[in-house]
């Protein structure tokens, strides 16, 4: 009797011990580190991430506010946290390195995203990879949408070469020094331009910091050097782009006619639209942009967590992995370890063929 009693407790532990273990949730933490709070795109990034992340995970987030000082010691406190993921959004892409070489000591996967390191960075672990916007297509897209705002490359439509010199007189707004999106996207389209056989003269780049109001100031010093002579100002970001706008209301340069029509003292044409933008497009303030899909590249992030922290040794993310949400054609993958999302041009041509 008492051998049986004691088979009886014996297997009601070992049922209650399995009923515990089958029921414990695994506690993941997600660790995000954020280099501003003031960058409008990347809040979009991380509003998406918090409404859509698994529920079960527990999400720690980290603003730098552009110091990388801190960002370092955010990035230990994670570490001593035993976060199972950490997101990175740099401040200084040149301390990749480093967050990279701590991360392999506790085996903890890394995705960067929307401020890209030093490629060779990414190669130094299975377990690290970046996700961000196609910033050389992004370039690709303005210098087109130049070449249609400029008409032939023998005849330029009179009311942007103003002093029929055959020669485009450009104004490059900067976002920061030595981002990748700043280099890559005004590079890109500095080359497509002169591929298209245009003459071009540029009067001068101006770094923003991505900052509106620093880009109205600027271009008030820029208009004051070179007034009438400016014919196209292109910007990395329509932040920058309507800080143009800001000044030039603000100066009443922009004439609308009787018939509604807007003429602008210069084109603008930026990148990264958003509705403030979009909306001025449309009323004829600027001729185009590019579309950022921050959302796709929120679900791309997402989709790398899912499989970094489920994946076995070995297995390689595919870009397949990011399900149904994501247009499969705006994803371009370059060696397996980055993932750029390509941008998509809104103008004024676009905009009409829409209506049509």
């Amino acid at each position: 009797m008492f051998k049986i009693r004691k088979i009886v407790l014996f297997t009601t532990l070992l049922l209650v011990l399995l009923v515990m273990i089958g029921c414990k949730k695994e506690d993941v933490k997600v660790g995000v580190l954020v280099y501003s709070e003031d960058d409008a795109k990347v809040t979009e990034i991380i509003n998406y991430i918090k409404e859509n992340i698994n529920t079960e995970y527990e999400l720690i987030i980290k603003y730098a506010h552009q110091s990388q000082s801190l960002q370092n010691d955010q990035f230990l406190e994670l570490l001593d946290q035993e976060v199972d993921i950490i997101l990175v959004n740099l401040v200084d892409r040149l301390t990749a390195n480093t967050f990279v070489e701590k991360s392999k000591v506790t085996d903890t996967p890394l995705i960067f995203f929307d401020r890209e390191p030093v490629y060779e960075d990414l190669l130094l672990s299975d377990d690290v990879y970046y996700v961000g916007a196609d910033s050389k297509g992004f370039g690709i897209l303005q210098a087109q949408m130049l070449k249609v705002v400029s008409g032939s490359i023998y005849d330029p439509v009179i009311a942007v070469d103003k002093n029929n010199d055959s020669i485009l007189q450009i104004v490059f707004m900067k976002g920061e020094q030595g981002h990748q999106l700043t280099e890559y996207i005004t590079d890109t389209c500095i080359s497509e331009i002169l591929a298209k056989k245009y003459k071009i003269d540029v009067l001068t780049m101006e770094f923003t910091d991505w900052k509106r109001e620093t880009a109205k100031q600027k271009m008030e010093k820029i208009y004051q050097k070179y007034g009438n002579g400016i014919e196209v100002v292109i910007a990395n970001s329509d932040e920058l782009a309507l800080g143009v706008i800001d000044f030039v209301f603000e100066n009443n340069l922009n004439i609308i006619s009787s018939d509604n029509k807007v003429y602008m003292p210069f084109e603008i044409i930026g990148a990264t639209a958003n509705e403030e933008s979009i909306e001025a497009i449309k009323q004829g303030f600027i001729y185009g942009s590019v579309i950022d899909d921050h959302i796709a590249k929120a679900e791309v992030i997402l989709s790398l967590v899912e499989f970094l922290l489920h994946k076995e040794p070995g297995e390689v993310y595919s870009v397949s992995e990011c399900g149904e949400e994501i247009d499969s054609n705006k994803i371009c993958t370059e060696n397996e370890k980055i993932i750029y999302i390509s941008g998509e041009e809104i103008s004024k041509r676009t905009l009409s063929k829409q209506s049509k």
